[in-house]
């Protein structure tokens, strides 16, 4: 799958750069939150493990599938938004958290968000954010990245030198807003990065993930609706 491909560059990237670290393990908890204007929230976990996943129509949205999913070592943590449809103008914020974690190996962050949708699609946006209270789904601490998503198929990232230890959390908000009928593919994720100076080797991992998910979108399309 496509996370695995970000985390295994950037793990290549990292040993070139630093030789391979290990950090210790975590035991994370992760959640998932769907949210449109007009509807109740629909919400899933907390629970324990590396990965949970939601399928469900919500709101505007006919079909809705959902994987929020982590690795611990190095860290990242992955919100995959696959066969995302409307036929309808609406606004969805998809919120997936992990709280528990531990103080990763490396003390800067790589944000990512990429994907290819069809249709009346108006705007596309990942925010992440660090809760250093360890609190799921908190959006109040610091934004480690700030993405937005533009033509199909679409990839970008950017890198944080933000430090967190354990016990953290993390929050990723991908809102999706359209006009009409679409049809969406989405994938974001943030992951610990090794701090390098700026226009060096932390630039150069954030370009080969903003390329990864270009090259890796395009070859997952999603299915036209009826």
């Amino acid at each position: 799958m496509f996370d695995h491909r970000i985390i295994g560059a950037l793990g290549i990237a990292s040993a070139l750069a630093f030789g391979v670290v290990t950090q210790a393990s975590a035991s994370p908890i992760l959640g998932i939150e769907l949210m449109e204007a007009g509807y109740a929230t629909y919400s899933t976990g907390p629970v324990s493990g590396d990965s949970l996943s939601v399928s469900t129509p919500f709101g505007t949205f006919s079909r809705n599938f959902e994987l929020n999913s982590i690795v611990t070592d190095p860290l990242s943590l992955d919100l995959l938004s696959y066969n995302v449809s409307t036929s309808t103008a609406g606004t969805l914020t998809i919120i997936a958290s992990a709280s528990g974690l531990d103080t990763p190996a490396f003390p800067g962050f790589i944000s990512q968000f990429s994907g290819n949708f069809t249709g009346a699609v108006t705007s596309l946006t990942l925010n992440t954010y660090l809760s250093s209270s360890n609190t799921l789904f908190d959006m109040t601490g610091t934004l480690l990245g700030s993405l937005i998503g533009t033509g199909t198929s679409f990839g970008t990232s950017v890198g944080s030198d933000a430090t967190a230890s354990g016990p953290f959390a993390i929050t990723e908000v991908m809102t999706i807003t359209t006009s009409g009928q679409a049809t969406l593919s989405l994938d974001g994720s943030i992951a610990s990065a090794p701090e390098i100076d700026a226009g060096s080797g932390l630039a150069a991992i954030a370009l080969l993930l903003g390329v990864l998910g270009l090259v890796g979108e395009r070859r997952r399309r999603p299915v036209a609706m009826a």
